[in-house]
C-alpha cells in the first residue's frame, strides 16, 4: 500500500529538480566579488590588529612613525605627480618662435 510518507520519501529533492532543469541558484559575479572583497578586508583588519599587538613600539612612537611615513608618501606623490603635469604644460605651451594667425 502506498502512503503519502512513502511517496514523499521517493520524491526528488527540490535542489535536485532545479539542478536538472539548470535553474539551481547561482551567485552573481557581483555577489562573488563582494564576498571576496569582504574576506580580503577581514584579512587586512586581522593582520593589522596582530601587527599592532606584536609591535615593539609604544603607541606614541607608532603614531609618530606612521605620521612620518604618511608625510613622506604624500610628498613623494606630489613630486612624482607634478612631473607629468609640468611636461604636459611645457608641450602644450606655444613656443615664442611660433606666430599665431590673426583672425
Amino acid at each position: 500500500m502506498t502512503t503519502i510518507a512513502n511517496l514523499a520519501s521517493r520524491a526528488p529533492k527540490a535542489y535536485g529538480v532545479l539542478h536538472r532543469l539548470n535553474l539551481a541558484h547561482r551567485r552573481s559575479r557581483a555577489s562573488r566579488v563582494a564576498s571576496r572583497a569582504g574576506w580580503i578586508g577581514a584579512g587586512i583588519a586581522v593582520g593589522s590588529g596582530l601587527t599592532l599587538l606584536l609591535m615593539s613600539r609604544s603607541g606614541q612612537e607608532m603614531r609618530e612613525y606612521l605620521g612620518e611615513r604618511a608625510t613622506r608618501a604624500r610628498d613623494h606623490a606630489v613630486t612624482t605627480g607634478s612631473e607629468p603635469t609640468d611636461r604636459a604644460s611645457a608641450a602644450l605651451a606655444p613656443s615664442s618662435s611660433e606666430t599665431r594667425p590673426s583672425i
